[in-house]
């Protein structure tokens, strides 16, 4: 909760959270006219339906000051929402506005005493919470003129041409919420890094001292590194780092086959991968802050994640190799074959205030080993997920682990900001085979996306859609949906009107997901690339349909599970009547309700950015899961 203050002096605690469905009243009161020139007209309800993020300042009695909402592309008058891009082309600087790093501001209502505090402190809290976030744009074809909330966010985009037909504005987070500074610490550190461990550190202290921080940081070597992030020049988080990770006990107790051991690989094999992150990977999540060069080890940050708490670690490594292997078992006394590619996070704590930004610590970290692909962290079992593993990939452990702590990994190509998804060709075909060479589900895979390539449809004449995720051309992923043909049996067993209005998706806004194969370094992406999906394909909502043990689909990939599941929201059964169809006859239900199908249902619908520091949406504990715009976006 912080303070803002209104234009009268009046000073009101307030609170920025997801906008709720039960905020559509209040949020529509407070559309103005001069909202409406600039905004155009529009039905609060159908606006949360769809858009990516919705988030309402409140006071403490809970009262709406302020509502923005946000989308992945501009307003359908203007563009078709799977090439804005191209549409941008007459603006100067449109060539750094990605889908990556762009979002649309659809709406902005506040109070009038309100709405230049209220402005500001929405747009604070968006780019602080969504860690890819450089630019939110504002595009009208209205004519209306800006309120002068809006003016103090927004600078006019400049115009090659003389053809633009509307305006277009675009902030920076530069300007709301610039990345954290990053250096090396030093001991003079100290008190202030005590203060922000708090009760912490004791465990620490009481085994080896009140001055372990200081020792920590006094020791610092080639192999063993501290830093601290600041925000104006205060310290507010604090990492150690350290090169010497145990990777037979690691590769003891989980699956790292994967990741080659978290050793190198023969270098002839990883001359290209570490040609390509030279030129970019952990460079391009990096901004080098104008005002304050970095010298000896320091530098600016860049991404977005958090996390507040100690923890030790230890670590795990991958290589970035393009092709999706299956779980390898391999013999629990084998020897890690090579040298290490990993280091790990020893200690690590952040200021709340400031924990939802803790990964632009990883720039940094990756600087200091240009040599190691990974970086590990293990955290206790028990102890609550924090911001900054939004980063990293959970490792699975082994059937016989005892292993007391789970194990997360981040390969520095994670933080790459050039992962692009686009409808899949021809010539994506060698790519996608390598890509699943290994897997037991490749001839599904390839015949699917013969069929889309050959005629967009599959063999029953259901529309077929394809798209590729890749980075610098390089494809790190495949996609495959198809229309959903069976809405009528989805509604009739599966509570989705809990996540989503029918009325305000239309039939052909539905969508089943048949495959989802990604590189394993790329995986916390998988929301993203989802939302890209969702726009290429102008979908709305996307089903997933797990198969019960005994069955088998084809067209279920055993990886996309793994994958998907973590991204998307369980779905109740709805309790089912039994008809007696002989007695009915031709009054029994239609055969899309009554069928036999015992599949668990998992959907997706439009996912934001918006995951950390906002409540999530309930989630319905059954066998079957959607996730929905309500849940990614609008209901808590």
């Amino acid at each position: 909760m912080s303070t803002i203050t209104s234009s009268t002096g009046k000073a009101e605690s307030v609170t920025v959270r997801r906008t709720e469905w039960s905020d559509a009243e209040e949020i529509n009161h407070l559309i103005s006219p001069a909202s409406v020139a600039v905004f155009g007209r529009l039905n609060v309800i159908n606006l949360l339906e769809k858009a990516n993020l919705a988030v309402t300042l409140s006071s403490s009695k809970n009262e709406v000051l302020a509502h923005a909402s946000f989308s992945d592309h501009p307003i359908e008058e203007l563009v078709d929402q799977a090439c804005w891009q191209n549409r941008l082309q007459n603006y100067a600087s449109a060539e750094k506005l990605t889908p990556m790093n762009t979002l649309f501001l659809r709406l902005f209502v506040a109070q009038p005493g309100f709405s230049i505090g209220g402005a500001k402190e929405i747009f604070r809290t968006v780019f602080s919470a969504v860690v890819e976030l450089e630019h939110i744009c504002l595009l009208t074809p209205y004519g209306g003129a800006l309120e002068a909330a809006l003016q103090k966010i927004f600078e006019p985009m400049t115009s090659v041409t003389d053809e633009a037909q509307y305006s277009a504005y675009v902030c920076h987070r530069h300007d709301h919420c610039p990345r954290l500074h990053i250096r090396k610490a030093r001991v003079e550190d100290h008190d202030d890094l005590m203060h922000i461990f708090g009760e912490q550190i004791t465990p620490l202290v009481e085994t080896y001292g009140p001055f372990v921080l200081s020792e920590l940081i006094e020791t610092q070597e080639q192999e063993h590194h501290t830093a601290v992030c600041e925000s104006d020049g205060a310290v507010v988080g604090f990492i150690s780092v350290s090169a010497h990770v145990d990777l037979k006990l690691l590769n003891k107790c989980f699956e790292l086959g994967a990741f080659e051991g978290l050793t190198k690989t023969d270098p002839s094999q990883q001359e290209e991968p570490h040609q390509l992150e030279e030129e970019n990977p952990a460079d391009d999540a990096q901004q080098s802050d104008e005002t304050n060069e970095p010298v000896e080890g320091e530098q600016t940050a860049e991404e977005e994640t958090a996390g507040g708490d100690q923890y030790t670690d230890i670590s795990q490594t991958e290589y970035t190799e393009p092709c999706i292997k299956e779980t390898v078992d391999c013999c629990e006394d084998s020897e890690p074959d090579g040298p290490s590619n990993a280091f790990c996070i020893q200690l690590f704590t952040m200021e709340k205030k400031f924990e939802m930004r803790s990964a632009d610590f990883l720039p940094y970290l990756f600087k200091l080993f240009p040599e190691r692909d990974f970086c590990v962290i293990s955290v206790p079992k028990q102890a609550a997920d924090f911001p900054l593993l939004q980063s990293f990939i959970r490792v699975a452990p082994r059937d016989t682990s005892t292993f007391p702590q789970e194990l997360y990994l981040c390969h520095r190509w994670g933080l790459t900001r050039r992962l692009e998804v686009r409808v899949a060709v021809s010539s994506d075909i060698p790519a996608v085979q390598s890509l699943t060479e290994s897997l037991s589900q490749r001839d599904s895979i390839i015949e699917d996306l013969d069929l889309f390539l050959q005629a967009r449809k599959n063999s029953d004449g259901t529309a077929l859609q394809a798209f590729v995720a890749h980075v610098d051309g390089r494809v790190v992923g495949l996609i495959i949906t198809r229309d959903e043909e069976d809405i009528e049996f989805i509604r009739a067993n599966f509570d989705i009107e809990r996540f989503m209005y029918f009325s305000h998706n239309q039939r052909e806004e539905h969508g089943r997901l048949c495959h989802f194969l990604l590189s394993p370094v790329f995986q916390h992406y998988t929301k993203y690339i989802f939302r890209e999906v969702l726009r290429l394909a102008h979908k709305s909502c996307l089903y997933y349909l797990l198969p019960p043990p005994h069955d088998c689909y084809k067209n279920v990939s055993a990886h996309s599970l793994t994958a998907v599941l973590n991204f998307m929201v369980p779905v109740s059964p709805r309790r089912q009547i039994i008809y007696p169809l002989e007695e009915l006859g031709i009054n029994a239900p239609s055969q899309h309700i009554t069928k036999l199908q015992t599949v668990p249902l998992f959907g997706l619908s439009e996912l934001c950015e918006l995951v950390l520091g906002f409540p999530r949406a309930e989630s319905p504990c059954s066998d079957s899961c959607l996730c929905g715009a309500e849940d990614s976006k609008t209901v808590s």
